[in-house]
């Protein structure tokens, strides 16, 4: 009773007991999930996945240190709103790079753990956001033909 009392209490802890009774039940029951509560070992399933697939061992470093900082901001659930409004965040401040990054990053998990697990809940997450791509500002303009004429001159 105190677990539930907790659970009721605590939106982290509720996650967390029905997380713990879908695995006690193993499957039986197919329940509707709004969110998914990540778990460390959950993590290192795309980290062995990337190596397999033969990416550095900086981008693989990166992607989970992307995929750890957006979880340790979400308290480590997944809700649709809760990440499209994270990701607003990181777009309004300003962080181009950052917001590419972690959403590319968190797809990628989504795809490689929950998409086996749950497809229902897996389509509504990775449909609940885009991989934004900024715009590159640093590649070199070419002269404009008044320019060259100055420079044959």
């Amino acid at each position: 009773m105190r677990v539930v009392k907790r659970a009721l209490v605590d939106s982290g802890y509720w996650n967390l007991l029905f997380e713990l009774l879908r695995q006690a039940l193993r499957g039986e029951s197919r329940e509707y999930r709004a969110s998914w509560t990540v778990r460390e070992t959950d993590i290192e399933e795309p980290v062995k996945a990337k190596r397999l697939r033969g990416l550095s061992e900086k981008t693989v470093r990166d992607e989970a240190r992307y995929i750890r900082l957006a979880l340790s901001e979400l308290n480590w659930a997944l809700a649709p709103d809760v990440v499209r409004e994270y990701l607003a965040e990181l777009a309004e401040s300003g962080e181009d790079c950052v917001l590419k990054h972690t959403a590319y990053s968190l797809k990628s998990l989504l795809k490689t753990i929950l998409k086996p697990r749950d497809p229902g809940l897996f389509a509504q997450l990775y449909n609940a956001f885009t991989v934004y791509k900024p715009r590159n500002h640093s590649r070199v303009k070419l002269p404009t033909l008044g320019q060259l004429r100055a420079i044959w001159k």
